[in-house]
């Protein structure tokens, strides 16, 4: 109780945190040295901008802003089809890894007349330096069919290393 005494302040930040973040998704309040206003980040598709309460009259007028300019953004890619990626979450993940799974990874290879055939790999270590990988043809499965082979090779592989055996070159089931 005396935590709560000693700290309001931060409990009320930290409340009011809460509630944004449940509240207005994508959308962040911003204090940074004399700047205040509202921060739109749709992060799946790169977009992000600033709205100031100077520029906009009030808190509450750059708040409006954002969520109608929040608004408006997802409505237009989910009209020309680009949506949040459903993946499975690591919170260890590099940056680069775009497909939210440990050992699954998209490649681009450009064929000889310059045509790009995109493959997720899953792939796997069996033993130290030795790398089992396998590739999935977007082309050939569709994205999301070609990601879920990827991803259950990657599992098969490492399932077989947990049970103490040595995993099998190319696993089974996938």
């Amino acid at each position: 109780i005396q935590f709560l005494d000693f700290y309001p302040k931060l409990i009320k930040v930290h409340i009011t945190v809460l509630l944004m973040k449940a509240k207005h998704k994508y959308i962040t309040r911003l204090h940074y040295r004399s700047s205040h206003g509202w921060w739109v980040r749709i992060r799946f598709a790169e977009i992000q901008k600033a709205f100031s309460d100077i520029a906009h009259g009030s808190k509450a007028k750059s708040l409006k802003a954002a969520i109608k300019f929040r608004e408006v953004t997802l409505r237009d890619l989910a009209n020309k089809g680009i949506r949040k990626k459903p993946v499975l979450f690591h919170k260890n993940l590099s940056v680069k890894n775009r497909t939210g799974v440990i050992g699954v990874f998209l490649k681009i290879r450009r064929a000889a007349n310059g045509t790009a055939n995109k493959y997720y790999v899953g792939s796997y270590y069996p033993e130290k330096y030795l790398l089992r990988s396998k590739l999935f043809a977007v082309n050939i499965y569709g994205e999301r069919e070609a990601l879920r082979l990827a991803v259950a090779f990657r599992r098969e592989g490492l399932r077989g290393l947990r049970k103490g055996r040595k995993a099998a070159l190319y696993p089974t089931q996938c």
